[in-house]
């Protein structure tokens, strides 16, 4: 945990949020070869693999690390974006707070660290749950904070 809150970084939250409105599952061998050989250098250890294709020259791979810890990679032409999940029992009670207070109908859906560049911030997902039984979400929101948990900014 303590990993996780020493990196640091700041990614554009618009492009992610169209982004994984358009995912496609695809196969490793529909992904460039490129970034296949990125992921395989810097997770070869990696478990469960699945890819998506967001775009024709954008692609995110999600795993489990050898520490069986969830994370992705975000590969794009400009660059590359590493999300390492935080389980909800380790969310930051700042993070929480903030997040209720600005969106008092909605929950954290998912927290990760985001990486790129070696420059990493937060990231929450926020959104309203809709739903009995199979919730969905709705009203989504990407809410950026520090390391130091210190409020960034939403969109």
């Amino acid at each position: 945990m303590k990993k996780l809150l020493v990196i640091a970084m700041i990614a554009i939250l618009g492009q992610s949020a169209v982004m994984a409105q358009k995912a496609k599952t695809v196969k490793e061998q529909d992904v460039p070869s490129t970034y296949v050989r990125d992921f395989q250098k810097t997770a070869p250890n990696a478990k469960e693999v699945n890819w998506t294709m967001l775009d024709s020259v954008s692609y995110e791979v999600f795993f489990l690390s050898e520490n069986n810890n969830k994370e992705s990679i975000l590969f794009t032409k400009k660059s590359t974006e590493t999300r390492y999940y935080i389980e909800d029992k380790w969310y930051p009670q700042a993070i929480k707070d903030t997040v209720s207070n600005m969106y008092p109908k909605h929950k954290i859906s998912s927290l990760y660290v985001r990486n790129v560049k070696n420059n990493a911030t937060y990231q929450a997902r926020v959104a309203r749950m809709k739903g009995w039984f199979k919730k969905k979400e709705s009203d989504v929101h990407f809410v950026n904070f520090g390391t130091d948990c210190k409020f960034i900014s939403a969109e």
